[in-house]
């Protein structure tokens, strides 16, 4: 859990107080990249938006991923989505939301009472589409799933959120010494999303 960020006080921080207590939970290694995120989604979310996301993301109780901090992990990818696939403010509070769900493979039986009722459709869609993409390969054939995947995500945002998180890992993956084989699954993934996505 980030120290601090959830705290009942100072709901409303200035922009330098709410990046100096984001930075004290990460390791300093990771300090430039967060800072470079943070610093570019500031300018197209509200820093209320942001800051709440960041909170939903900390009560999911889970530290790293792909040997980052998750924090670090989900802003970057939230630049995705808003610098590459121009979503908005929406979206990323349903990134913040799917991250600890499916790492914890949660139903979603209490969700955050802050949530907006559009991000937690999208969570539920996402969560839906996910469970159908992790069929691919085993029972269903690939068209089969890529026509279930369109049918139940009735958001294309939910393709894209789902796509810019492989992108990010085919982006980044030598920066932070990935073993290939994870990259590899991202590529094929991305693909097969893009394509259920255009067809």
């Amino acid at each position: 859990t980030l120290r601090g960020v959830c705290t009942e006080q100072e709901k409303h921080p200035s922009d330098a107080q709410f990046k100096e207590r984001l930075l004290a939970n990460l390791p300093p290694e990771e300090h430039h990249e967060f800072t470079v995120a943070l610093d570019l989604l500031s300018t197209k979310l509200s820093l209320r938006a942001l800051f709440y996301s960041l909170q939903l993301l900390s009560e999911g109780g889970y530290s790293k991923h792909y040997g980052m901090t998750a924090l670090s992990f989900c802003l970057q990818v939230a630049t995705i989505l808003t610098e590459d696939f121009r979503l908005s403010e929406t979206s990323v509070e349903a990134l913040f939301l799917y991250f600890p769900f499916v790492q914890q493979q949660n139903a979603i039986d209490s969700p955050p009472l802050k949530a907006s009722p559009e991000a937690l459709s999208l969570l539920q869609q996402l969560l839906t589409a996910q469970k159908i993409f992790s069929e691919k390969g085993k029972e269903a054939s690939d068209e089969e799933v890529r026509e279930l995947l369109v049918s139940s995500a009735g958001d294309v945002r939910v393709l894209l959120i789902m796509i810019a998180y492989r992108l990010f890992l085919l982006r980044n993956g030598k920066n932070y010494s990935l073993p290939i084989r994870p990259i590899s699954l991202a590529r094929k993934q991305a693909d097969f999303l893009f394509h259920s996505l255009t067809s």
